[in-house]
């Protein structure tokens, strides 16, 4: 279980493994948009084990979340196929965790993960809240099936890199591929001005 304060009216809410429950008072009833949605402790969950995913040096690695068991397996499938060693979150507290705690390539978010909504997906607020530095390492691609695969405006209003919409899962390879090329190549250019200016 993990306890997070509602961002807009501070009431503790309690996250089981399944669903939200709101304790200690009424809930203020208004969800905030997700860029301001409250922080999850990453030290907090039902489990004391820290969230640890090992691979070895210079391989790709994808943090997956996804709930639904057929996007799932088909979107791990996808991404061994190019490559990347597939690490699951489980829920938000353990995905929360994960990101906290290890260092990865990819981040593909469903925006239904763990009972979430494309308003209030507790993983996206944690991402979004995240220092710019470290943000700019990871590549995270939201599956969205209310935005258009590639809808960059969209994207940037999310704070995501990408968007993919499930109706898309069969050219998912060829898309994220492409993305991903793209994204590390301008921020390699970056990473060397800034290198350059000290």
């Amino acid at each position: 279980m993990l306890r997070v304060l509602c961002p807009r009216c501070k009431t503790p809410i309690e996250i089981k493994e399944k669903g939200v429950t709101q304790t200690d008072g009424e809930s203020c009833g208004k969800a905030d948009p997700p860029s301001r949605q409250g922080n999850v402790n990453p030290e907090a969950g039902s489990d004391s084990v820290l969230h640890l995913d090992m691979a070895e040096e210079g391989v790709n690695t994808c943090l997956l979340c996804v709930s639904e068991p057929s996007r799932l397996e088909k979107l791990e499938g996808i991404l061994q196929e190019m490559d990347f060693r597939v690490f699951r979150g489980s829920n938000v507290a353990s995905a929360v965790s994960k990101i906290h705690h290890n260092s990865y390539t990819l981040i593909l978010l469903d925006e239904s993960f763990d009972g979430g909504t494309p308003d209030h997906n507790l993983v996206l607020g944690h991402l979004q809240l995240l220092p710019m530095d470290m943000r700019r390492q990871l590549f995270v691609c939201l599956l969205s099936e209310n935005h258009p695969t590639l809808d960059q405006l969209a994207a940037f209003g999310m704070g995501v890199d990408m968007i993919l919409n499930p109706r898309e899962l069969e050219k998912a390879g060829i898309i994220l591929n492409r993305s991903l090329k793209e994204h590390f190549a301008l921020y390699r250019i970056y990473k060397e001005e800034l290198y350059k200016r000290g």
